[in-house]
């Protein structure tokens, strides 16, 4: 092992069989890497080290198999995974990484990519460290969490990166976090952190799925941050769950909001519908009652206010099939000209042809 990433090295670690392989020193330091050189990737096999893994230019993937860094407490100052130029992806496998961490530091852009495997770290200093000199400046440094399981626990900061994106993957399962917030929040401007069974968001969020925050965790919006809701997207806080919103933070409600019983009703802004329990309600806490339209072709639902006009358009007649008139749940809903006043409560319109 050697500190030296002018060693030109491309290595791919994979076992054959049953294969492992252990990286002992007698004294473990961080000033000695196991890899130094270009890139590292880890496809399969059981490895273990209790000193620094790898510093190197370009990238570190995790494929498969197991890493464990394990790193005696006694000896300060390691970095369990170091990259120049990044990335570093871990896409599967287990990654326990013990007093050190995954840093990365350069003067431009650097990335970490997170979408599957078991990631449990555990740093005397940060757990995932992204810095280049200036976070202020248009450089990107960037987390990106959308998948897997991913534990981290460090005495100053858990995740500490400009920009930190914790969010489901199209088509995938929702990735479990659970770490520290850094200690500077000005510079998380996009992130959604859980610690321990609470989260918070920073910055300004776009749901970009359904998203379904974890039983038994409240949800906080912070003093300045906001999360935005797209039309057709659900945010849903399970009956075990809350959602708070502090300062002057606030929710962009277009899509729906699925609040349990127990939540205190939330001012939203956006043309959204809020549900709790069984009820409707706009953004601003003022209840809805559904309409639902039957026609031959289609079924849909809509949300009026109580004493609103809601306006029905029947499907075109054909030469086969007339409009006559619409068959109303309850029955003593006056139509007149395919327009009724909203009473308080839920409307079934299906209409009939003859």
């Amino acid at each position: 092992g050697v500190n030296d990433t002018k060693t030109i090295s491309d290595y791919i670690i994979s076992e054959d069989g049953e294969g492992s392989l252990d990286i002992v020193y007698s004294l473990p330091s961080g000033l000695l890497y196991a890899f130094p050189g270009r890139s590292v990737t880890i496809k399969s096999g059981d490895i273990s080290t209790n000193s620094a893994f790898c510093i190197i230019m370009k990238d570190f993937s995790v494929l498969g198999g197991s890493l464990k860094i394990n790193v005696p407490e006694e000896v300060a100052d390691v970095d369990g995974i170091y990259t120049i130029n990044g990335p570093v992806n871990i896409s599967g496998g287990t990654v326990d990484i013990v007093v050190a961490g995954i840093p990365a530091q350069n003067d431009g852009n650097q990335t970490v990519n997170i979408s599957g495997g078991d990631i449990n770290i555990k740093s005397g200093f940060s757990c995932i460290h992204i810095q280049s000199d200036d976070l202020s400046g248009e450089d990107t440094q960037t987390l990106n969490i959308t998948g897997g399981n991913v534990t981290c626990s460090g005495e100053q900061t858990g995740l500490y990166a400009k920009n930190v994106n914790i969010i489901k993957q199209e088509g995938g399962s929702s990735p479990v976090v659970n770490g520290y917030e850094s200690q500077d929040s000005s510079l998380l401007e996009s992130s959604i952190i859980f610690n321990g069974s609470n989260g918070n968001v920073y910055g300004d969020i776009e749901i970009a799925d359904n998203f379904t925050v974890p039983d038994g965790a409240t949800l906080t919006v912070q003093d300045g941050a906001s999360v935005s809701v797209p039309e057709d997207i659900v945010l849903t806080i399970p009956d075990s769950a809350s959602l708070q919103v502090s300062g002057q933070g606030q929710i962009v409600n277009n899509g729906t909001v699925v609040l349990p019983e127990n939540n205190d009703l939330l001012n939203f802004t956006g043309t959204g519908l809020v549900k709790k329990g069984d009820s409707f309600y706009t953004n601003n806490n003022e209840q809805l009652y559904p309409v639902t339209v039957k026609q031959k072709e289609n079924e849909y639902t809509e949300y009026y206010k109580e004493g609103e006009i809601v306006t029905l358009v029947p499907e075109a007649s054909t030469e086969e099939l007339k409009f006559k008139e619409w068959k109303t749940t309850p029955d003593t809903l006056v139509i007149t000209d395919n327009q009724f006043k909203m009473p308080a409560e839920a409307v079934t319109a299906e209409a009939v042809f003859e």
